[in-house]
């Protein structure tokens, strides 16, 4: 089994979890205010962007991840490393890089583009649905 998480580090940074290890760490943000953070995959390299700036660090591999489950906020088989904050907007686009250098950070509704696998917790109402064309039943826990 393989995990990818994003955390919140003690430290404020945000780190990327990949293949047994911390691959990318965040430079410091603020955990009092929104924060857009997309992780982009372009080929072979991962990359993280805080508003819409590139970090230092970047991630080589080329592994094909591949699972039936995605969780989000939480490793399932501990329930470890969970996040705390609100999630808006989270999107998983595959086979796109949708960021490929430094960008100004969307301020309305993602919708889905081109690719896109999972669209979640873009509304209003509260509730937790995929509005992407795959129309995924997502499981709140």
């Amino acid at each position: 089994m393989f995990y990818i998480v994003l955390n919140h580090n003690t430290d404020g940074t945000i780190r990327f979890y990949a293949n047994s290890g911390y691959r990318i760490t965040s430079t410091a943000i603020n955990a009092q205010e929104w924060t857009h953070i997309a992780l982009v995959r372009n080929s072979s390299t991962t990359k993280m962007y805080i508003n819409g700036a590139v970090q230092s660090t970047t991630y080589s591999d080329s592994n094909n991840y591949a699972g039936d489950k995605f969780h989000i906020g939480a490793i399932e088989a501990a329930n470890a490393a969970q996040f705390q904050g609100n999630i808006s907007n989270f999107r998983v686009v595959k086979g796109t890089a949708v960021y490929t250098s430094n960008f100004t950070p969307p301020t309305t509704q993602l919708t889905a583009i081109s690719n896109t696998q999972l669209l979640t917790c873009q509304n209003s109402t509260g509730s937790i649905t995929d509005a992407s064309s795959n129309n995924y039943t997502i499981t709140a826990n």
